[in-house]
């Protein structure tokens, strides 16, 4: 189940309750539904689920950007020989091989300058080539979600439209600043294979990196797991199939009879039974 369907069975079933504390009858059920206390269809937009989780993403790529995982790394770096104070054996051998450094002194040959090791912190590590790569796959995610959301929507004036496009426009331009940030730049032409991630110390203990991995997971790769309905949710769906079956009744030009609805200690709603009169009569009840 999605997060969006989970939300929408939440709200129609508070929406009910208050209409069946306020009064528990089958018309008062259909008042509240005409006068849109009760909605009986969720926002149908493609991908409304990803585009609802993208704000905490944006917010942990944003403390990533703050202060980004860096690996150590020395190199060699060509010094007056007064001020070579790091050197190793790799220092020596550059040093004796650079004829360029030696001048003769005295009958002596000595060295000018000389090779240290300086140590540098860089940016280009495989976590970092991930993030860049994750990035570049939700900027691609939005502007799919948008294409469908313009050819599948049919009403695009409507105030859940206009508010879903303008999250999707914001976040393109946050991830658009976010992936030009120096962290990423250095880390565009590093590849990466996003079908195999491997699951390095950083990703797996770092929240912000094992966040942003773990948002990878759940909505890029193809095995994830699907989210089983449990008991509750049973009775979150009852509610909401037996108001919607009358109330397509009642627009059918059915007449359906007012009566009074019970409801059980697990939430759920029943009634004892129900006339609908038309061409033809029946009867409906509940055990």
């Amino acid at each position: 189940m999605t997060d969006a369907k989970r939300d929408f069975l939440y709200d129609f079933n508070r929406g009910l309750r208050a209409s069946y504390d306020a009064n528990p009858t089958i018309v008062s059920v259909f008042e509240n539904i005409e006068n849109g206390n009760i909605k009986l269809a969720p926002i149908d937009v493609p991908g409304l689920d990803f585009v609802q989780k993208m704000e905490k993403c944006i917010f942990m790529l944003k403390k990533i950007v703050a202060n980004p995982y860096q690996v150590f790394k020395g190199r060699q770096e060509k010094v007056p020989a007064s001020n070579a104070q790091n050197v190793d054996m790799e220092s020596i051998r550059l040093t004796l091989a650079d004829t360029s450094v030696w001048s003769v002194d005295s009958g002596k040959r000595v060295p000018k300058q000389a090779y240290t090791l300086v140590n540098d912190y860089v940016f280009t590590n495989y976590e970092n080539a991930f993030i860049c790569q994750f990035i570049n796959l939700l900027i691609i995610r939005l502007k799919t979600i948008k294409r469908k959301l313009v050819v599948e929507s049919a009403d695009k004036s409507s105030q859940e439209y206009i508010s879903i496009c303008q999250s999707i426009d914001e976040y393109l331009r946050k991830l658009t600043r976010i992936s030009n940030e120096k962290v990423f730049v250095e880390n565009k032409n590093r590849a990466v294979d996003m079908s195999n991630v491997f699951l390095t110390d950083i990703l797996n203990m770092d929240n912000r990196y094992h966040y942003c991995y773990k948002f990878f997971c759940e909505n890029f790769k193809s095995h994830k797991e699907k989210i089983s309905i449990n008991r509750d949710f049973r009775v979150l769906y009852h509610n909401f199939a037996l108001v919607r079956l009358l109330y397509c009744l009642k627009k059918m030009d059915y007449k359906v009879s007012n009566e009074t609805l019970y409801i059980s200690e697990s939430g759920k709603i029943f009634v004892s039974s129900i006339t609908v009169q038309g061409e033809r009569e029946m009867i409906i009840t509940q055990g």
